[in-house]
């Protein structure tokens, strides 16, 4: 797919198709432009309803809920609902063709599909998603954005590979010197990092252990050694630490520039 020509095909599809309302085109921009930069315009991804909503300014989940099933009716895009605390919900671009339509005979049919299911479930008259049994569309192979290379198993037992909260919980937040904080928070922030292509556990836990080391290195009291909550909130793993240079007390400078005054001797 073609991100200049389904961008031009978007605009032809507002124009001679459907009038789109601003979260509708916001939300759908939004997904086109996430899927070319992650270089998945012909494959499926996942991303998280509150990034979404903090790329478009969509400020509720049934205003984004609204927005994508009008997409997805009119088949711009496949859609799979995510299940909560576990699974982000699954995008994926339909190629257009010049004139905002769907370019093959397999997306007219996906379309086609799509409909029926709608007219079939009564809730979907209600606001619920027309696209539930969209996954079978989906080609074989989802993309992973976590970037781990062997994903950890659930401590379920059941074989299930670790959600990104799952993975915070057991791994990450234990990690950190000093954990208080909104834990909550922390971890939306950690999630959304990681879906967004920011960062990768492997990072996060190198840089935590790369903040360990300077705070015993400079022998960092606990009322200066930042909380979790701070860190992850403010995104810590974008920080630098000098791991190779302690820091020099006050008491030190002080007592080297009083040398430096009087020729070395010390009061």
């Amino acid at each position: 797919m073609n991100y200049f020509n389904q961008r031009r095909a978007f605009r032809q599809f507002k124009v001679a198709v459907k009038k789109l309302t601003v979260n509708q085109a916001s939300l759908y921009r939004e997904l086109l432009d996430y899927a070319n930069d992650s270089g998945l315009l012909d494959a499926s991804f996942r991303l998280q309803n509150d990034y979404l909503k903090s790329l478009t300014g969509i400020k509720s989940d049934d205003g984004l809920s609204t927005a994508r099933n009008v997409l997805v009716q009119q088949g711009l895009l496949m859609y799979v609902k995510g299940k909560k605390n576990e699974d982000s919900p699954i995008y994926q671009i339909v190629p257009l063709s010049p004139d905002g339509r769907p370019l093959s005979e397999k997306q007219n049919s996906f379309r086609e599909k799509t409909e029926q299911n709608a007219e079939q479930n009564t809730e979907q008259n209600a606001g619920q998603p027309a696209e539930q049994n969209a996954e079978r569309f989906f080609s074989i192979t989802e993309n992973d954005l976590s970037n781990t290379k062997t994903p950890p198993k659930s401590p379920k037992g059941d074989g299930s590979v670790l959600s990104l909260p799952e993975e915070f919980a057991t791994e990450v937040w234990p990690a950190y010197p000093k954990k208080q904080g909104n834990y909550a928070k922390s971890q939306e922030a950690y999630v959304q990092a990681v879906e967004s292509g920011e960062t990768t556990k492997d990072q996060v836990l190198a840089k935590i252990a790369e903040y360990k080391a300077y705070i015993k290195l400079n022998n960092k009291q606990e009322g200066f050694v930042t909380t979790a909550g701070n860190w992850f909130t403010g995104h810590g793993w974008r920080n630098e630490y000098d791991t190779k240079n302690p820091e020099k007390s006050t008491d030190e400078t002080q007592q080297n520039g009083r040398q430096e005054s009087y020729g070395g001797l010390e009061f």
